[in-house]
């Protein structure tokens, strides 16, 4: 008898198991590994001293009776990390994190409103089967009359909030807002207003004028203390009037200031008049509206790059603005060469870090998006090793789903791809191009969607993946035993076994006895019967 774990396997039963899996065409690609399910999600990187102060006020004020906080800072202050860390802590206490983030799912036929609101019932709908929710919430371009609008975004958080209300976990909602958007404001003061009982956090660059003032928690700058702690936890020499000149030279800006300690000293001298953060935010955005149309093309292209990925960020830029021809506003190499050494000159000294936030909201509404975006898919799909996923990225936010759903076949005809890309983007891009209403092969693409699931150890979103293949495709279709088998294997992972008993015998009836897969069937049945005691 042979020992595993707790069970005790005849060695004529493994033999017999052993020679049927032999005898088959089982490769690994067949059957997708599965992980454990993950747990929480690894602590955000640290941050500068002052911001600690901070998350523990929006911490203790989002577990109160009135589960309501706004955090608000000028581009560059870390607002983005100071929410991770309280959605990270909030986590640890038992709560459940709902935090759609824009630049994963918006394309230029979405409002940033429809994209963040279907994201958070999407959430709620399939990763933790939240009953009772609203139905999708329609674009301004969908039939909505505008008189009706604000209405229909009130009737939306009320019948959400009343969804969340009703379910006993605690859920805590993180809403980012993008600046001079005033339909997300509009959501965000509305689920202020609705939600009560459940917690709320909001990031923003501003205060919100309906929000309760006492909810509302400024991000300071950087302050002298701050730095002298940093230099202390990473044993780096900075002497006062090094601090000093830093933080003038920053105006206390957080990402201006890891920028500048990665200069030579030299760097940090500047008048002795300090910006404030709000100074610096309209001064990047003078910067931009006093750039060439040629320069701010290439800063859209930049910002695009920096939020959709990219392999070399400035050889990626110049090839996609290459691409784009006249329609990037220069007629040849060299007007492009000059044009890409203005940009760098006029946004040297950290400013383009910040111009990428800035620009990227902008650039949405040019016509020029779509064709950067098609630029970049074509540019990505030839390149010397093709990235396939980029290639499908940028052809999703282009608006061309068949470019998308071809650059994704690779990965579906070749499973060993996906170690290529990061599983959790794949996933959501593969999701988002199945769900679209042109996908000539969803079945293919939830396939692809669950296998990146499962990877990961996401068990409800595989499943909910592999049960969407089922009724695309007829019965006997490879698609859909491969499908019935990983729903087996998600079932046998998490330990449910009644559900894995009916997926195997969902799996036998869908297999004729010499097909591949049927051995998974009767290795199931098989250890099904030894935890029984038969």
């Amino acid at each position: 008898m042979e020992q595993c774990g707790s069970l005790y396997l005849s060695a004529a039963f493994a033999a017999t198991v052993l020679g049927e899996v032999r005898a088959v065409a089982v490769v690994p690609e067949s059957y997708t590994p599965l992980r454990g399910r993950q747990g929480l999600r690894r602590k955000p990187p640290a941050l500068f001293a002052s911001r600690g102060p901070i998350i523990e006020v929006a911490y203790q004020r989002l577990r109160s009776a009135e589960p309501l906080a706004l955090i608000h800072g000028p581009l560059g202050s870390d607002r983005d990390g100071v929410a991770d860390h309280i959605g990270y802590q909030l986590e640890r206490a038992g709560y459940l994190l709902i935090a759609p983030k824009l630049d994963e799912h918006l394309s230029p036929h979405q409002s940033a409103i429809e994209a963040m609101a279907n994201m958070i019932v999407g959430t709620l709908r399939f990763t933790y089967t939240v009953s009772g929710l609203p139905e999708r919430l329609l674009s301004a371009h969908e039939g909505v009359i505008p008189g009706y609008r604000h209405a229909q975004i009130r009737a939306y958080c009320q019948q959400l909030a009343a969804a969340l209300a009703a379910d006993v976990r605690r859920f805590v909602v993180i809403l980012t807002l993008r600046s001079g958007d005033p339909e997300l404001a509009s959501l965000a003061e509305e689920l202020a207003r609705a939600l009560g009982s459940t917690a709320l956090l909001l990031v923003a660059s501003a205060p919100l004028a309906n929000v309760p003032s006492q909810a509302q928690v400024a991000i300071p700058t950087i302050s002298h203390a701050d730095l002298r702690d940093y230099a202390l936890h990473a044993r780096r020499s900075l002497s006062d009037l090094q601090i000093d000149r830093l933080l003038n030279r920053s105006g206390g800006l957080p990402l201006l200031v890891r920028r500048l300690l990665a200069q030579p000293d030299e760097s940090w001298d500047v008048p002795t008049d300090a910006p404030t953060p709000a100074v610096i935010a309209q001064e990047v955005q003078l910067i931009f509206d006093s750039l060439a149309p040629q320069l701010q093309l290439l800063a859209g292209i930049d910002a695009l790059l920096e939020s959709a990925s990219y392999i070399h960020q400035d050889a990626d830029m110049e090839a996609i603005a290459q691409r784009m021809g006249t329609h990037g506003r220069w007629d040849s190499a060299s007007a492009l060469n000059q044009a890409l050494i203005a940009y760098k000159a006029e946004t040297a000294d950290g400013v383009r870090e910040l111009l990428r936030v800035a620009v990227l909201d902008r650039f949405l509404g040019w016509p020029e998006y779509q064709m950067a975006c098609a630029a970049a898919a074509g540019y990505y799909a030839s390149y010397p090793s093709p990235q396939h996923y980029l290639a499908a990225r940028y052809a999703a936010l282009a608006g061309d789903w068949a470019q998308a759903e071809a650059h994704l076949h690779p990965f579906v005809e070749q499973p060993a791809l996906a170690h290529s890309a990061r599983r959790d983007r794949l996933f959501q891009l593969a999701k988002q191009v199945a769900e679209s209403e042109h996908a000539a092969d969803g079945a293919a693409l939830w396939l692809l969607a669950g296998d990146c699931a499962a990877f990961l150890g996401d068990y409800d979103q595989a499943l909910d993946a592999y049960y969407q293949v089922v009724p695309d495709v007829l019965p006997g279709d490879l698609r859909e035993t491969r499908a019935r088998a990983q729903i087996l294997a998600v079932y046998q992972a998490r330990g449910d076994h009644a559900a894995a008993d009916a997926a195997a015998a969902a799996l036998r009836r869908s297999v004729s006895p010499e097909h591949p897969f049927a051995v998974l069937v009767i290795a199931h049945e098989g250890v099904s019967l030894m935890q029984r005691g038969n």
